[in-house]
């Protein structure tokens, strides 16, 4: 397992009801998901994360995995009202970041995310 800690901010102010997905680079497979809170944060475990892979070239074992964390937050939905995270993915008009990250099974990773 892996573990994100996110802080969600938009404009100063908490991003409540932000949905975050943590996936491998170029849209691969899911690792893990999460949705923000009334504070803007949000806790994302990646489960099955191996504690050593095969490497490419001449770097036999490696430790990380590249992931990369996508952010969705609709700013004129209701914070008071949970968010669909699919449809939040999908939908137009949502503020979106994405983050290439290195994660490692056994790793608590803590982040603050500004969103424009």
């Amino acid at each position: 397992w892996a573990v994100l800690r996110v802080a969600v901010r938009h404009q100063g102010r908490p991003a409540a009801q932000a949905a975050l997905r943590l996936q491998r680079p170029g849209g691969g497979a899911l690792l893990g998901r999460g949705a923000s809170d009334a504070r803007g944060e949000a806790l994302v475990v990646a489960a099955g994360v191996p504690q050593l892979s095969a490497g490419a070239g001449a770097v036999v074992v490696q430790r990380e995995l590249d992931a990369e964390l996508t952010i969705s937050f609709d700013p004129a939905a209701d914070a008071a009202l949970p968010q669909d995270p699919d449809a939040l993915a999908s939908r137009a008009g949502v503020v979106r970041r994405s983050l290439a990250l290195r994660i490692a099974s056994g790793r608590v990773q803590t982040l603050a995310v500004d969103l424009p």
